[in-house]
């Protein structure tokens, strides 16, 4: 959460910056260049540059390339695909494992008392967050009916739509709760727990750091065969977005586990996932994506997987036989410029806040290049997707204070193009302020 509301600051302060006078690497148009084919493309293992400075931000490069074995690197039409009822009715069985579900499950007085008076027994009034939780919980309790009526739900009644339907599976141990829509199933054993990566804990955040009672090893295994026993076929786990995480029950945690991100593998390349954008108003990408991609989200403890995220399911065509790729020495130099101009920008919004004198307001580091493969706009026609190669680039930020942000920025592998394929096309008018 805090990196992302560092990302969203950023947005707000370099909407209002001037242009510098280095030139973005953003319109397709004009980025019309010489390809070869992948073999020639004489990739190393490894690339280290120092990019220079540009008004107040140094770019340095100490990174490793990496593309997938046995890739095929053609280009393969998209279609925006749905959920339909056979698919939910499926996971709705698998999950709630013969379980009751309810259409909707409201806590009567008795059962928010019990969690008033658990919390109160470890609340620290010194922790804003407490205070609020049991501010929540002691307004709950006043509101609360003496009985409730749980309302039964039947998987004939499968049907789903844009709007969400949410059901609780009731068991001898407990709650778990499943949600769906037309582009999303969410299935949670535990409806009391909540879950963060760590990534996304603030300092804060008085969660107690804990060492997972499970193996990374065991943890991958358990969401793979989940994968499997789910015949979700043709994704590909994306290692370096697997991280610890927390689970937790009124900002107390529970235990420690492990987060997994799966998305498609098209031609043996795996698709990016949309953790982060990197849209700068300053610089807007030429190219969107037509609708949000496609990823599956695991949590798993010591007990086996907890939480299972399935988002924006799409229909894949199989890679044409194109083999275009910009020499890579032409499209280090595109990421350079890229990044400089980007964060020259926002290093020149920072001195005029602080009034500082520093020649470098901020450090730009890449410590990864990796080819991935992302679903992008075809151009007049939003209604098909174009799934393409691209060079995601990630790196590290570093402000004055201390302060790091690590964010990754994607280009199209054929021409270097600039481009957003995390981001639907409309949120990303939204964003640059031209929807």
């Amino acid at each position: 959460m805090k990196r992302l509301m560092i990302l969203l600051l950023s947005l707000v302060l370099l909407a209002c910056v001037p242009t510098p006078e280095q030139e973005p690497i953003a319109q397709k148009e004009s980025n019309a260049r010489e390809t070869v084919p992948f073999a020639s493309l004489d990739l190393p293992k490894h690339v280290t540059a120092d990019a220079g400075e540009l008004g107040g931000a140094h770019l340095t490069v100490d990174a490793d390339v990496i593309v997938p074995d046995n890739a095929v690197y053609g280009v393969s039409e998209v279609h925006e695909g749905r959920f339909d009822r056979e698919t939910v009715t499926k996971l709705l069985q698998y999950f709630a494992a013969d379980r009751p579900l309810y259409l909707r499950w409201e806590d009567d007085k008795a059962e928010i008392y019990q969690k008033l008076l658990d919390f109160e027994a470890i609340a620290n009034e010194e922790i804003e967050m407490d205070m609020m939780m049991l501010q929540y919980l002691r307004e709950a309790f006043e509101s609360a009916p003496q009985e409730v009526e749980h309302i039964p739900f039947s998987l004939e009644s499968v049907e789903p739509a844009e709007a969400l339907c949410s059901l609780y599976a009731l068991g001898s141990d407990g709650k778990s709760f499943l949600s769906y829509t037309d582009t999303q199933f969410l299935y949670s054993r535990d409806s009391t727990l909540d879950f963060t990566p760590e990534s996304g804990i603030a300092p804060e955040d008085p969660l107690e750091r804990q060492t997972p009672r499970i193996l990374r090893e065991d943890a991958e295994k358990a969401a793979k065969d989940l994968i499997e026993a789910l015949h979700i076929e043709n994704v590909a786990l994306l290692e370096d977005r697997t991280e610890e995480c927390a689970f937790f029950r009124l900002n107390r945690t529970v235990e420690w586990g492990y987060r997994f991100v799966f998305t498609p593998r098209i031609g043996n390349i795996a698709c990016c996932y949309s953790d982060q954008w990197t849209v700068i108003e300053a610089v807007p990408p030429s190219v969107g994506a037509p609708w949000n991609c496609e990823w599956i989200e695991l949590y798993v403890g010591q007990d086996g997987v907890m939480k299972f995220v399935w988002s924006f399911p799409a229909a894949y065509g199989e890679p044409d036989v194109r083999d275009a790729f910009l020499s890579f020495d032409k499209m280090q130099d595109l990421i350079q410029r890229q990044l400089l101009y980007m964060y020259s920008t926002e290093a020149s919004q920072a001195e005029s806040i602080s009034n500082l004198n520093s020649d470098v307001m901020l450090d730009v580091k890449v410590d990864r290049i990796k080819l991935v493969r992302g679903t992008i706009q075809k151009k007049d026609d939003r209604s098909v997707g174009l799934n393409v190669p691209l060079w995601e680039v990630h790196y590290t930020v570093r402000y004055q204070d201390g302060t790091e942000l690590s964010s990754s920025i994607c280009f199209d592998a054929s021409d270097g193009t600039y481009v957003e394929p995390r981001l639907s096309y409309k949120d990303l008018m939204v964003m640059t302020g031209r929807g």
